[in-house]
């Protein structure tokens, strides 16, 4: 039995005992149903003449036409159709079509001025291949254009498809044109032709591309001039007032002489089913159930699984095909029906046609819009042979919380929890669903907020645009429109609730205030701005969930994950690994490109940056299987914005180690890289064996912290950035120059690959990079090139002069470091620390050659860039000892340009940094 049937039942033997009605209330709580959903059947009943219900409040339902007592009131009748002199306008024919306010809006634009433009409207080519609804479309504007008095009353709207006559132009001709008497064998008598005969109309033209030239020219001249002769007619000519409607599924190009193309004004393409949404493909897949349900006779359910197969097969015959493979499912499950009789009949797998299960793609492009849409049927899809047809559902149909609540604090209710356990419970459940909902709104409104004033009043979306402004200013920090979307739909949806009496279920408060209390204030100001606003009264409960908006979106961001990409050349080759991938270690959507070997890199970019639209990511882990294919890396990040990493030399074994690191929480994308990197370093040394010693970069200043750390962070991310996987050390300058010995205590047995730092260890066989070179894309490619073949690099291992001027210096050190500092300006900061190391200098009367300098530099920059970050960190102030006195002096003016105070620690450790680069000189 369907729901409102249940319902109506129910009115129906309730009323004998309580002759004033029922409410909604008892609906939902008799019937196991949300009171949303029992409220919306008893309206529809009401409206449709079938129940009768009472003023004020609570509103009772009753049997329509029954006898009521005096004490229930007069009943409320529900509202005509239509007043005398305020008739309801007709619907737009067009509201028939799945999309037509989205994929296909433009679509339906154009058909709308064509049927309309003054003069007789202009004639139209529907260009789509088959099974997209192109006769379809047509029909609707015939509709459309009767409906809005284009064409004269008793106009004919014909239908002829050139390809049943391909095979004998003439034949095709004479039925359109018409024939006279003798103009062939056969033709004994007069023939009127379509054309003629669809005078004042439209004449619809399928496959049009099977007209053959000939056949095109008469009809261009028809469309010139409205003029057009009958087979065999030589002197006569007639005329007609036709609207010339095509379709192909042909290159217009190619197909159609240009001279024809040329006068048709109107060329309306139409997308495939693969370029539609899948909330539209899913609108067929119900329309097409419908009408099975309807000719069986009894009601289907679709499993979730199934849905999904039919959600995401590869479907080249488009919305046609889509329909026969559902008729081909139910006709299997009616077999099964005849010999079982269980209803619902159960549309599963293994009804399903076999090209149907073994062709599903795009699993992973559309995870977060087909997690969506199989959200709204946990069980699987129930459609009943009485159902309505599928209208086109306004797009505002997202998550309602209220439903949610009111459904999960029943089935609680009934389980044996303590109030505390279900109190935690609902709260975990609402944010998972306000997150999910912020996600949904991002995908579907943040575009475009003129579509969202559709379904959200504008006076509501105002307030809280002011309301999430003040929370910005509150909490110091900006939010995306997501959030004000979103808000603005839930507190529209309040207000309809409170609007109609119906009760509004909170989630617990105290956990959400304990848990979030900057908010939580922020949220009830908020309530209290928009109940002014809007003149309402918001229950006090609605704090609480704009508290939810706020941290969803806030812990949304932070929670974005990392998106997995292997790209190889060969057919299969990435998507098989892929497969076996994420069947060992688990499905995160890993997204996977197979390059042909002829084929062309930029493509293989435009698929990618396609994919990585699909979805919010932090960042990119690019695995590729050839070098030619780290180009990627680069070009995606400046197409996506997304920080990616390359590893190259794609193997299974590393797509599992990163797809095991993908699914730790709060993972970065970095730490991924550092994983998948130690990963291949791992095998790499078992492939090599003891002859390839393991290697490393080391980085150096005189206390081994700060510069050297720095440094260190430096060359991880220039690796990183050009695919290679190499260790990084960080260490100080051994004071008594035995650089031999530090390397063997610090390497352990790996072989130092380079030293970068303001001094050079002078040991043959070890590259050195200066502290300034390794700043540069020079010096950093330099590095790359040692690193990727472990031998000595060939040119300069100086970039810069000794000594050279401080702005030049300044420059070049703070685009080096920019990505690290947090707390200041690098490019501010540096010419200040570069004038005071100068000044040191000259204080202490020595000349600092160019590396010892930019060391110097780099260090002081540092303890700057700390210092900055405590300056919020309460300190006494400290007497500044007699030895350190002058260098305090020295440093003053830095100090106060950056509001920082070096305390005894720093001066000391400074003046001794300073002691030895000077003796280093020496």
């Amino acid at each position: 039995m369907r729901r409102s049937d249940r319902v109506l039942e129910y009115v129906r033997k309730m009323t004998r005992q309580h002759p004033a009605g029922v409410t909604a209330e008892q609906v939902a709580e008799a019937l196991g149903l949300a009171r949303s959903n029992a409220s919306a059947d008893l309206n529809a009943l009401w409206k449709a003449g079938r129940r009768e219900k009472s003023p004020g409040r609570p509103v009772r339902y009753r049997p329509a036409g029954g006898s009521v007592p005096v004490a229930a009131g007069p009943a409320i009748r529900p509202p005509a159709a239509a007043t005398p002199g305020h008739e309801v306008p007709p619907e737009d024919p067009f509201q028939a079509l799945v999309g037509w306010k989205d994929s296909l809006a433009s679509a339906v634009k154009q058909a709308k001025a064509a049927v309309l433009y003054p003069g007789g409207g202009l004639h139209t080519l529907i260009c789509g291949p088959t099974g997209v609804g192109k006769s379809r479309l047509a029909e609707l504007m015939f509709q459309f254009a009767c409906q809005a008095g284009a064409f004269q009353p008793g106009a004919r709207f014909v239908t002829f498809n050139c390809a049943d006559y391909a095979t004998n132009p003439q034949l095709l001709m004479a039925h359109l044109f018409g024939v006279k008497k003798g103009a062939y064998t056969g033709a004994d008598q007069d023939h009127v032709g379509l054309v003629e005969h669809v005078h004042g109309g439209m004449l619809f033209l399928d496959e049009v591309h099977r007209l053959p030239p000939e056949g095109q020219e008469m009809l261009f001249r028809l469309i010139d001039k409205g003029l057009f002769r009958r087979l065999g007619e030589t002197e006569m000519e007639r005329t007609s007032r036709t609207l010339i409607v095509c379709a192909t599924t042909e290159r217009v190009d190619s197909a159609l002489l240009r001279t024809f193309t040329r006068r048709i004004p109107m060329v309306i393409n139409l997308p495939s089913l693969a370029d539609r949404t899948l909330r539209e493909r899913l609108k067929f897949l119900k329309r097409a159930f419908r009408a099975e349900a309807r000719k069986m006779g009894v009601p289907l359910l679709i499993r979730a699984n199934a849905l999904q197969h039919l959600l995401l097969y590869d479907c080249p015959g488009n919305v046609g095909q889509l329909n026969s493979d559902v008729q081909l499912a139910c006709a299997q499950a009616f077999l099964r029906y005849l010999n079982d009789h269980k209803v619902p009949v159960s549309i599963g797998l293994d009804v399903l046609p076999d090209h149907v299960k073994r062709q599903v793609v795009a699993v992973r492009r559309h995870h977060a819009e087909m997690e969506e849409l199989l959200a709204a049927y946990p069980g699987g899809m129930e459609v009943h042979p009485a159902d309505a047809p599928v209208p086109e559902e306004p797009e505002a149909s997202l998550p309602n919380f209220y439903e949610m609540m009111e459904r999960e604090t029943r089935r609680l209710a009934g389980a044996a929890q303590s109030r505390e356990a279900i109190q935690q419970h609902l709260t975990a459940t609402v944010e998972a669903h306000f997150r999910q909902f912020l996600s949904t709104v991002q995908r579907r409104y943040e575009a475009n907020r003129q579509e969202l004033t559709a379904v959200v009043d504008a006076e509501v979306l105002a307030a809280v645009e002011q309301a999430v402004a003040y929370a910005e200013g509150r909490l110091r920090r900006v939010m995306p429109m997501r959030v004000v979307f979103g808000l603005a739909l839930h507190i529209n949806a309040a207000l309809e609730r409170i609007r109609l009496g119906m009760t509004v279920p909170y989630p617990p408060t105290e956990p959400i205030r304990a848990e979030h209390p900057e908010e939580y204030a922020a949220a009830v100001t908020m309530v209290r701005m928009l109940s002014e606003r809007l003149q309402v009264s918001l229950p006090e409960g609605e704090a609480a969930y704009m508290t939810l908006f706020i941290r969803a979106d806030e812990e949304a961001a932070g929670a974005r994950r990392i998106a997995l990409v292997v790209a190889c050349h060969g057919q299969g080759i990435a998507q098989g690994m892929a497969d076996v991938a994420e069947h060992l270690a688990g499905k995160v959507g890993v997204i996977a490109l197979d390059m042909p070997l002829d084929g062309n890199p930029d493509d293989v970019l435009d698929k990618l940056v396609t994919a990585l639209r699909q979805e919010s990511y932090a960042g990119v882990m690019l695995l590729v299987d050839m070098g030619s294919l780290s180009f990627l890396a680069e070009k995606l990040q400046y197409a996506t914005g997304l920080p990616v990493r390359v590893m190259p030399m794609a193997t299974t074994i590393l797509l599992i180690e990163a797809i095991q690191q993908v699914q730790l929480p709060g993972v970065t994308l970095d730490e991924v890289y550092d994983a998948v990197a130690e990963g291949q370093r791992r095998l790499l040394a078992m492939q090599a064996g003891n002859d390839n010693q393991a290697s490393a970069v080391i980085t150096c200043c005189f206390t081994g912290e700060g510069n050297a750390t720095l440094l260190q962070q430096v060359v991880q991310r220039a690796m990183r950035a050009r695919g290679h996987s190499v260790a990084v050390l960080a260490t100080s300058i051994p004071p008594s120059g035995d650089w031999e010995r530090m390397f063997k205590t610090l390497l352990q047995g790996r072989r130092p690959l380079a030293v970068v730092g303001p001094v050079n260890p002078g040991i043959p066989g070890i590259p050195y990079f200066a502290s300034v070179e390794i700043l540069t894309q020079a010096g950093q490619d330099r590095l790359a090139a040692l690193v990727e073949s472990r031998a000595a690099p060939a040119g300069p291992e100086v970039l810069m002069a000794d000594d050279p001027p401080a702005e030049d210096l300044a420059r070049t050190l703070a685009t080096g470091v920019e990505d690290d500092f947090v707390f200041t300006n690098p490019h501010t900061l540096f010419p200040e620390v570069a004038r005071t190391v100068d000044a040191l200098a000259a204080a202490a009367g020595a000349q600092l050659p160019g590396d010892m300098r930019v060391g110097l530099v780099m260090h002081l920059a540092c303890l700057v860039e700390r210092l900055a970050g405590e300056r919020d960190r309460a300190q006494d102030p400290a007497p500044v000892s007699p030895e350190v006195a002058g260098l305090a002096r020295c440093l003053a003016p830095l100090a106060q340009r950056f509001r920082i105070r070096f305390g005894a620690e720093d001066l000391f450790r400074l003046r001794e940094v300073l002691h030895n680069t000077l003796c280093a000189t020496d």
